[in-house]
């Protein structure tokens, strides 16, 4: 049984998990452009982004790189809150999809 993390050869998969806590994806060019870069040197990527107000995705796969939403939550000044809030988000959902 392989464990997790391994392939067929035994080798080691290479995994890559991006947060961005500013723009929603793929309007991140240059994460954008990290992410797809690493996804064809064979990394399996996966980002963590805002969703815009209108987007109805929070979880989709584009060129080959998980993309998961999450609305920005608002401190109590209206404000988006920072990368602390990130630790809201079920990270469990990420590793189902690799």
């Amino acid at each position: 049984m392989l464990s997790t993390g391994e392939t067929m050869a035994g080798t080691a998969r290479r995994r890559v998990l991006i947060i961005v806590e500013n723009l929603p994806i793929p309007f991140d060019r240059r994460v954008w452009s990290e992410a797809t870069t690493l996804r064809q040197a064979g990394y399996d990527v996966s980002l963590i982004c805002p969703k815009e107000r209108d987007e109805e995705k929070s979880r989709e796969v584009i060129d080959g790189v998980h993309v998961y939403r999450h609305p920005l939550p608002l401190e109590a000044s209206g404000k988006p809150a920072g990368g602390r809030d990130l630790a809201a988000i079920d990270a469990r959902q990420i590793g189902a999809n690799a």
